[in-house]
């Protein structure tokens, strides 16, 4: 018996949490592969072909095939897409994993992508403490179905993710004193800003923003009150760390990449002039325009696509970008007041919008899935009633806390909607994929709401068990 080493009750609870940090990760991958097999995900691989945009395929199938013949990747210098480096890494992967279409390694990389919401059940136990809460948490993506989580065209779904991923670990930061396991959530913050970019140019927008604020109030302001330097210094690296890996990803490793193999240095992004000019027909107007890709064709001779050659001088060549820029500055000189009230209306119609798409996700039944959001909207009310009954019986200084609490984290959510709707108000307002951000904002709003329901239902049960012993 002397030879038995018992561990400290400290050693036994941090082994006992690791552990179930571990079962909940392994849930979520379990729950993350039957929610992909009994969706969309499921249909056939011709399903993809009308929603991914065809001229993306060919470019990747091109590249694919160049480092097949070479084993070099050298098309990237050609490309003047916004999100050009995405062919990079998808090329890559998809020679590694040997793919032999890119429609094939669209649907494993959604897949892929879909098993972050493995994340979620260990994100929320760190956040509630409560590991039935935690359990319960993914059903939300199940029972209401989230409109970010449908398969829809090749990149736009990425700006969802980055608010699925972020906004639960934005909250969890705000909302506690700063800690040593803190740098965990913030090294997987500054990843979610890197790779989204990658698929989508400033898809973390939003996160950089967020950080950075997360930064002043939390670390550097307090820290100047206490007169304490060493908190500002790592603050203010943290802020640059933030705005580089918003480039890492998307400029610097494949930059690094073309300078090691010898291939000239990529073009910088020019701005999105096209969809803006573009953006001006999106109703009626006396410029004449549709929101359409050819009406914002300056020369639609010298402005076409090049697939075969490996290139194209179309929409985002340095010609048309100097020649859209200008005509979108003569609309605005000839036309001013129609601008400014153009863009006050996209403004309103954007945010009406992300809200009417948010609200289907929840409330609109489809046929295949009526019983299950049926389902999910009794326990949705039942949880909101145990959730007031409990409140009520909190001490007042409790309630006060909770409030202030959630008022400090209320700008975080209002910054990501003012970033999800920018793309609409750029482009059109009228069409869902622009407005992903938004749309998952509103959405991660109504998974707070369901899993504060969840964490009150449990005490006001436990409360009652507990008064009738």
């Amino acid at each position: 018996m002397n030879d038995i080493v018992k561990l400290k009750p400290r050693e036994s609870f941090k082994y006992k949490t690791q552990l179930t940090y571990l079962l909940l990760i392994l849930y979520g991958c379990v729950f993350s592969y039957i929610l992909v097999k009994t969706t969309r995900m499921a249909h056939p691989l011709g399903y993809l072909e009308d929603y991914y945009m065809s001229l993306r395929v060919e470019w990747l199938d091109l590249f694919m095939n160049e480092m097949r013949k070479t084993g070099l990747y050298t098309g990237l210098h050609r490309l003047y897409d916004h999100n050009a480096s995405m062919y990079f890494y998808l090329s890559h992967l998809g020679v590694f994993a040997g793919f032999d279409t890119m429609y094939t390694f669209f649907y494993t990389q959604l897949v892929m992508v879909w098993s972050c919401i493995a994340l979620f059940p260990s994100i929320f136990y760190k956040i509630t403490g409560n590991v039935y809460v935690s359990i319960l948490s993914i059903l939300f993506f199940k029972l209401y179905n989230p409109f970010s989580l449908y398969l829809l065209s090749d990149s736009y779904w990425i700006g969802g993710w980055t608010t699925y991923l972020s906004l639960p670990i934005l909250y969890f930061l705000f909302r506690d004193k700063w800690k040593k396991s803190n740098w965990i959530w913030i090294t997987l913050l500054l990843g979610v800003i890197g790779v989204g970019n990658v698929f989508r140019a400033n898809a973390g927008l939003a996160v950089i923003i967020s950080l950075i604020i997360l930064m002043v109030v939390k670390l550097i302001y307090p820290a100047i009150k206490e007169k304490n330097i060493k908190p500002v210094i790592i603050g203010l690296c943290i802020c640059f760390l933030t705005v580089f890996a918003n480039g890492f990803f998307t400029s610097t490793i494949p930059n690094i990449y073309q300078s090691a193999t010898h291939q000239p240095e990529s073009l910088p992004i020019k701005g999105p002039w096209h969809s803006m000019y573009i953006g001006l027909g999106w109703e009626e107007n006396p410029l004449g325009l549709e929101y359409a890709d050819g009406y914002g064709y300056i020369d639609r001779e010298d402005l076409l696509y090049n697939v075969k050659e490996g290139y194209y001088i179309g929409i985002e060549s340095p010609a048309y970008i100097k020649a859209v820029k200008k005509a979108y500055f003569n609309a605005i000189a000839s036309h001013p007041a129609f601008f400014i009230g153009s863009y006050i209306k996209k403004g309103f119609t954007a945010l009406f919008n992300s809200v009417k798409f948010s609200v289907i996700n929840i409330f609109l039944n489809d046929g295949r899935y009526y019983y299950v959001k049926l389902t999910s909207h009794i326990i949705t009310i039942l949880l909101a009633v145990f959730m007031v009954m409990h409140i009520k019986r909190l001490p007042a200084g409790i309630r006060k806390s909770s409030i202030r609490r959630f008022l400090m984290f209320l700008p975080i959510p209002l910054i990501f909607i003012i970033c999800g709707i920018i793309p609409g108000v750029i482009a059109t307002p009228i069409v869902r994929e622009y407005l992903f951000g938004a749309v998952s904002t509103f959405d991660c709003i109504a998974l707070y709401a369901y899993i504060t329901a969840l964490i009150q239902a449990t005490k006001f049960i436990k409360t009652k068990l507990n008064k009738s012993k």
